[in-house]
């Protein structure tokens, strides 16, 4: 079981409105209300600061919200990039491109 520390007592009016709710959940909640959205970034090396804030705006200016980012390196990609978002995901990573290639390549 989670930590009390990792949930947050969501109150109305200075009173608890409902039992403890996990904080992920919460901020998910309340990005949605905002008009936020969630994206995961996944590349083979660790991003610069600078395409960090790259990756963030051209998301932000395609879906025309703002974007709450996170960011994750997986080195099996090899390269290239896999954003998800929603029920979205867009991977454009070396990996699966190359799998796409030995998949071609066995049905010719």
């Amino acid at each position: 079981m989670a930590d009390r520390r990792d949930h947050v007592l969501v109150t109305r009016n200075g009173k608890p409105a409902a039992a403890l709710v996990p904080i992920d959940e919460y901020e998910a909640l309340a990005d949605a209300a905002a008009g936020r959205v969630r994206a995961t970034v996944t590349s083979a090396i660790e991003l610069t600061p600078h395409d960090r804030d790259r990756v963030a705006d051209e998301l932000s200016k395609r879906l025309g919200k703002e974007i709450r980012l996170r960011v994750e390196v997986d080195p099996t990609i090899l390269g290239g990039l896999k954003f998800q978002y929603g029920d979205h995901l867009v991977d454009a990573s070396v990996a699966t491109r190359l799998q796409q290639l030995r998949r071609t390549l066995a049905a010719s």
